[in-house]
């Protein structure tokens, strides 16, 4: 049986990311983590949900299109502030820029950016991001940064990690709704 996996802000050749934030020593050693790992985790048959930011910087077009046909899995994209139109061209099975999918039995809320609400909030889906890097100043919600920078091991989430995760959250109520909205 396939499994689900959650990503995002892989910045592949981002020397900036990679090299300064991330500690690599060469943007190269960064991306060929990166692959490691994400190749190490993900069968070819999982489905994989990317939500945004696969490249920046020194990563060429060329290079960026050979490390996507490398990568394992069923890849689906929610873009991200820094995926040009060719990025989202590169073969996903799907691209958006919000989504709204039931995975696992769970309604799940898509998107590159953050939000305080989002669609049913209220009534217990969950919300997945990334963008943030794990920096977010906000109070713990039923709402999740699947970054690798969020992951001790720099990887995608699964979603038995995502859920084990986010049963224990309740949602804030941010707005004029309450439970019984």
């Amino acid at each position: 049986m396939a499994d689900i996996f959650a990503t995002a802000d892989l910045h592949l050749g981002h020397d900036f990311v990679g090299c300064g934030i991330r500690g690599f020593d060469t943007v190269q050693d960064h991306d060929d983590y990166i692959t490691h790992v994400w190749n190490s985790t993900i069968r070819p048959r999982d489905e994989v949900w990317f939500l945004g930011d696969f490249r920046m910087g020194q990563c060429s077009q060329e290079r960026a299109r050979s490390i996507f046909h490398s990568l394992h899995g069923i890849k689906h994209m929610v873009r991200g502030n820094h995926d040009p139109k060719w990025v989202t061209e590169l073969g996903w099975s799907s691209v958006h820029d919000l989504v709204r999918r039931k995975l696992n039995g769970h309604t799940y809320i898509m998107c590159h950016y953050p939000m305080l609400t989002w669609p049913n909030a209220h009534h217990g889906s969950w919300h997945l991001h990334g963008h943030s890097h794990g920096n977010l100043n906000a109070p713990e919600s039923t709402r999740m940064d699947v970054g690798i920078d969020c992951h001790p091991e720099r990887r995608p989430f699964s979603i038995d990690e995502i859920e084990a995760i986010l049963s224990t959250r309740t949602y804030d109520f941010v707005d004029h709704h309450t439970d019984d909205d």
